[in-house]
């Protein structure tokens, strides 16, 4: 899991990594949520902000398999009721929804967000994007 915050600094925006979880692989799912919910609820105080977009997943042609797409929703719940504790103005968007909320597509929003924090963050940076749109708006 990795969060990015983004600035408008003047006429520029700029972009960092705020948050990074590697779940342990030696916790029972439910205790990686745990844990995860920990993380992120010690790290959001130090961070400030005033929009949070939590990226959901894509709808695919092909389907997901379900534990797959079950442990994802999990997930999902976790980082929006954990970060919603902090930030009121909270969101789970999907890349197609994430890209309208900056005016344009999630092609475009990401290739944005990658030329802001690199191509590694670009989905991530994609999400903090629309927060930050989110909380000029």
């Amino acid at each position: 899991m990795v969060g990015v915050l983004f600035e408008r600094v003047g006429a520029n925006i700029i972009g960092q990594e705020v948050f990074r979880f590697n779940s342990d692989a030696q916790q029972d799912f439910p205790q990686q949520l745990a844990s995860l919910a920990s993380a992120l609820e010690a790290r959001m105080p130090i961070v400030h902000v005033d929009a949070a977009v939590v990226r959901s997943m894509d709808r695919s042609p092909f389907g997901r398999r379900e534990n797959t797409s079950a442990n994802r929703y999990a997930v999902e719940g976790v980082l929006l009721a954990t970060c919603r504790r902090s930030v009121e103005r909270t969101v789970r968007l999907r890349g197609v929804d994430i890209g309208e909320r900056c005016g344009s597509s999630k092609q475009a929003a990401e290739t944005r967000a990658a030329e802001i924090c690199g191509e590694a963050l670009k989905s991530a940076g994609a999400a903090a994007l629309a927060a930050l749109h989110i909380a000029e708006g």
